[in-house]
Formats: structure tokens, sequence, C-alpha cells
């Protein structure tokens, strides 16, 4: 990094700094310098985003001439240095709120002198501005005016363009996102300080598209202490006096570069005679080699203007093959240019459309409004702005789109596209999804009654059986029936065919448990979170619901004992859903274990689960009482 920083500076000749404004960075307090003393640390605030004086490596350290100035101090005075970089203005903020006893890199101007007293000056700063080489004329401020100058906020420059009548200013975070702008096209006038500007060109490789011709003296870097502290800066400045001379001039060097030594050679000095001699024949030399050069420059001139034909022809092509019509507008809603395949897609021909506005061309006053809202918000806000409209042609009504971008301050290109067809084609889409969901609707609704046909076949069955485990049978299965069959009935009467919600089905199969077992002296209350149940689990889980439940209804509380049983469906974030039945009833006979037995009740409950590829763990709702209860929880 440093013999970069070396490197770049050296070759633009750079002798000093800039001045320094407001920018966002993070704050980073540096190691101590030294160990430390019996005084306390001294503190000191800078930017850390202003090379080659202070800025972060590529590792995030602070480095730079100050850091290695202050370093010197320290050895010199044997106190102790927390130096600090983070941005500029959040720099000045905290040190007005007392937070630091130095700042460092700080101009010395009216305003702050109600608050800052300063130490000598060390470093002299200039600004400039820097341009596209293609572009020429400016050897003044003055010269900017009218054109969009990219600032750092708070930089010094902005008084100065101010002064001169400079108004269209853009003002950036830090410097390096002035670079970073200019590298992708973004701003092509920028001002800031030469020392910087140099490294950040060098480090985007852009400083061959660039160059300056216009000079502004931003001032002189001083360190400086609050109104009150001067005998901390009397300290600081005594401290770098014993700074010897040499070792400043050596971390200059190390940052800035110096001259390479040139040796005299007394043998050189004897061929300057020989030298002079030969100029006339080095003269006719140059005179042919420029001739060749010319040459060569022109033929390069005409393949350069092979290429920029070839480019048009590319563009025109391109243009020819889009079905959209580009228009570029300025904020008025006046029409600057018109690029179109052909000018039958026009409205109007192209020369009644150029130089007039919206109001002027569309009979529709409420149309040509919206369009000149359309162009305000693009350049307000600068954003992409998608307006559709309607519009009469000989074919009939027609649909369009219309999509605004900002192309600079003042200018939006407007893309119109005829989006007839593709509205009609999402109305038939709708229209045939429509007619699906009324066919899945009534698949639902005939599956349900069907069920329910079967369930009163099956209850009818159920009434003429004679023995108790045949008409017990015949309730169970009609209660498995009528499990499936309120999932159609949810379904048929819910707009989303793919999933249900597990609150609604429980209640209801609850209910109908309830009213089908003629518990009256058993209380089922049922709880559930929000969430939802795709179809495929929404059969398994509410038969298993169903089979639980049942279980609690017909053997929890025998001889018309009252108690309750509990319904609870959870789905946390992050975890498995959970369905739990709980009673504190007489609890399962003795040697009965659901996991292992035979009966059609667990069998289908262990199937289900298993469908769902969950887990159902069984036990006591209350361990070691009397009436210990049973509890079924299913995790899926």
């Amino acid at each position: 990094m440093r013999e970069a920083l070396r490197t770049a500076l050296f070759c633009a000749g750079l002798a000093a700094g800039l001045a320094v404004g407001p920018m966002a960075a993070q704050e980073t307090p540096r190691a101590a310098l030294s160990s430390p003393g019996q005084q306390p640390p001294l503190r000191v605030l800078t930017d850390d985003s202003y090379p080659p004086y202070s800025f972060r490596s590529a590792d995030g350290h602070l480095e730079g001439i100050l850091v290695d100035q202050w370093l010197a101090w320290e050895r010199a005075t044997g106190r102790r240095v927390d130096l600090v970089g983070m941005a500029w203005g959040e720099a000045q903020k905290r040190m007005l709120a007392g937070e630091a006893d130095i700042i460092d890199t700080i101009f010395d101007t009216p305003e702050r002198r109600q608050f800052y007293s300063f130490g000598p000056p060390y470093a002299s700063i200039d600004s400039a501005v820097f341009f596209p080489r293609e572009i020429g004329g400016m050897a003044k401020v003055e010269d900017l005016r009218g054109f969009r100058v990219a600032v750092k906020s708070g930089d010094a420059c902005i008084d100065v363009f101010k002064a001169a009548g400079v108004t269209d200013l853009v003002e950036y975070p830090s410097y390096e996102d002035i670079i970073r702008a200019a590298a992708a096209g973004e701003e092509r006038i920028f001002c800031i300080d030469r020392p910087p500007a140099l490294y950040f060109l060098y480090k985007y490789s852009i400083a061959d598209r660039f160059h300056s011709s216009v000079a502004i003296h931003g001032g002189d870097f001083h360190r400086a202490v609050l109104k009150g502290n001067e005998n901390i800066l009397k300290e600081v400045v005594e401290g770098f006096a014993k700074v010897p001379r040499s070792t400043l001039v050596g971390i200059d060097n190390a940052w800035m570069g110096s001259a390479l030594p040139i040796g005299v050679n007394l043998r050189v000095l004897e061929g300057v005679g020989v030298a002079i001699l030969v100029l006339f024949f080095l003269l006719l030399l140059f005179a042919l080699l420029l001739r060749r050069q010319v040459a060569r420059a022109t033929t390069e001139l005409r393949s350069r203007l092979v290429e920029l034909e070839a480019s048009q022809a590319r563009n025109r092509a391109f243009i020819a093959a889009l079905p959209d019509i580009i228009f570029i507008m300025d904020r008025d809603g006046r029409y600057l240019e018109c690029m179109a395949s052909s000018e039958e897609l026009l409205s109007a021909p192209k020369k009644e459309l150029l130089g007039r506005t919206f109001a002027e061309v569309l009979p529709d006053t409420g149309l040509a409004q919206r369009l000149l809202d359309g162009v305000t918000t693009a350049l307000s806000e600068r954003r992409l702005v998608v307006i559709e409209y309607d519009r009469m042609a000989e074919a009939g009504p027609k649909k369009f789109e219309g999509r605004f971008a900002p192309l600079d301050a003042a200018k939006v290109i407007l893309m119109v596209r005829d989006i007839t067809e593709v509205r009609q084609r999402e109305d038939l889409l709708r229209a045939s999804l429509a007619e699906k969901e009324v066919l899945l609707r009534e698949i639902h609704h005939r599956v349900k009654n069907n069920l329910q046909v079967i369930s009163s076949i099956v209850s009818l069955q159920g009434t003429s059986a004679s023995d108790e485990g045949e008409r017990r049978f015949g309730q169970d299965t009609q209660s498995r029936i009528r499990a499936m069959a309120q999932l159609h009935e949810i379904l048929y009467g819910s707009g989303n065919f793919g999933s249900i919600e597990p609150a609604e089905y429980l209640c209801t199969l609850v209910g109908e448990l309830s009213a089908g077992y003629g518990v009256s002296h058993v209380h089922v209350e049922a709880e559930s979170e929000a969430g939802s149940l795709t179809l495929d689990e929404a059969m398994p889980f509410g038969l298993i619901a169903n089979e639980l439940v049942s279980n609690a209804l017909k053997y929890a509380y025998p001889s018309g004992v009252d108690g309750d049983v509990f319904v609870r469906y959870a789905a946390p974030e992050g975890g498995p859903r959970r369905l739990e039945v709980e009673d504190y009833g007489t609890g399962l006979c003795e040697g009965i274990d659901p996991e292992e037995a035979a009966s059609m009740g667990f069998t289908l409950v262990r199937t289900l689960a298993a469908q769902l590829r969950g887990r159902l763990t069984t036990g006591p709702a209350r361990p070691g009482e009397e009436k210990p209860g049973f509890m079924a929880r299913l995790e899926f």
C-alpha cells in the first residue's frame, strides 16, 4: 500500500494534503503507540480517509504521515497517544462534545475560532476541479456555472462555488465515493483536494480519463484544542519542537516520495558539445518520424470513423427491432427526441411531436397530466416510474405501458409499449383459472355429500345391529367418515384449495364428535395457533385427531362422570408442529400399550403418524395420581 501511494503521489508531483469534510466511516481506535507513562494518554481525533496523511490499510489499520508523526511525538515526550480515525464530521462532533484532547488536520476558519484554539500550520492544502479530457474551456470557478459538480459534504470548496454562482452541486459522503461514481460514469465533474484525488484516481485506474485546470486554495492543516485547553496545545507544540527536523522530513519522504539523486558526470558534459554538432541531423530524423506519426494517426482516425458508423448502424438496427417507442422528455413533458422503428407507431408524425408538450399533443387532458406526473416523479425521486393507460386507436381501444427513467437532472427517457395482447391473455388466463376453481369447489362439494350419504348408510346399519360391538364400530366409522367429510366441507367454502386452517378444522371436528357421541357430561376445549396444513397433511391429521378425541370421549370418564378433554395445536417457529389431546380421567387400562396395541384405533393412529413422518408419544397426564388421565402428543 505504501509503495503504491508513493508511486502515485511522486508521478503527480504532489507536495501537500487536501481539505477535509464530513465522511461516514466507522471509528477505529488506534492501539497505544508506546508503553504508558505516568500521565493519562493524549486522545487525538483525525479523518481516516485522507491519504497520504491518515487512511485505512487493506486490513483496516490506520496509517499515514500523521500516524508516524505522532509516534515520533510519543518518543520525544514519553507520553502515550491514542490516535483515533473516523469520519471527519463525526470527529468534529466528538471533539466539540469534549471526548478528545486534540483534533488534527483541521482548517483555521473564523467560525471555528469561536470554539477552538489553533496551533501553527504544518501543511498547505489546495483543491482542484477535475473533468473529462474531452471537455475544455474551464479556467476559473465561474466557468462551472450550469454544470453539475460533485463535492464532498462539508468541504470548504462548497462555499467557494456558491460565492461564484455555481449552484448545481451534488454532495457525497467521502472523496472515494465521488471517485467511484466517476469510475461508473455517474459523475463527470468533481472537486477534490489534490493528494487524495490522485491517489484514488490511480487506485480506480481512471487517472487517464480526467484532467484539471481550476485550482482552489483550501487552507492550512492545524492541530487544535477546545477553548480553555491551551495548556494541552502548548504541550503538543513543544513536543513536536523536540522531534528532530530530519525525522519529520524522513516521514514526509516515506509517504510523499522524494526526487531521485542525479550525479554529475563529466563525460556527459563533454558529450554536450558533440550533441550540439549532431543536433541538425536529429531534427531531420524528428521531421521524418513526425511525418510517419501523422500518417499513422490519420489511418487510426479513419478506422475509428468506420467503427463509429458501424456503431450507429447497430443502434439503428437495435431500435428498429424493438417494439417500443423511445422518447426523451424534459421536466415540462416536452418531446426532445423520438426513436421508433416506424413512424406508423406514433400517434402523430415525428415533426409534429418534437418541441411540443403532452398537453399540446394529447386531446385527453387527464392522460396528459398523468404522463406529466410520471416525468415529475421520476426526476424528483430518481427512480423508474411505470404507468399503464388506455388510448383509442383505429383498430379499437388499446392498452399501453409507459416507463419513465431519469436521464439526468432535467430529462427522462420514456419507453412506450403496446400491451393490449398481453393484458388480453392475462384476462383469458384469469377466466380459465376461475372456471377451474368452480370445478374444484364442485368436486369437494360432491365428495362431501357422498361421504355424508355413506355415513347415513353406516348409521342405518348400526341401528339394526344387535351387538354392542357392532354399534360402536359403526359409530367409530361414522366419526371417521365425518372427519373426512368435514375436510371437504372446509375446502368447498374456502378460496384456497391447497391448504386449510387447523383451528377451524379442529373446532368443527370437536363439535361434531361431542354431538355424535352424546356425552354432555364431558367438556371438550380446543385451542389452536395460526398456521396451515396442506391437503396431503390435513386428511391424516384430521383422522388422528378424530381417533384420539373419540377415545377420550368414550373411555376417559365412564358412568356419566363430569370431565374435561383438551385439544391443542401449536406451530412454533423453527420447531415441529404439535397436536396434543389430554384428559384427566381413569387413564388406560393396565396392560395396554398404545405403541403395541392391535386395536383398530391405535393401529390407525400409528399408521397415519408414519404417513405424516411424525412421532406419536403417549403417557399419563398426571403420573402417580389416582386418576392419571391420558395424554397423546403428535409431532410432525
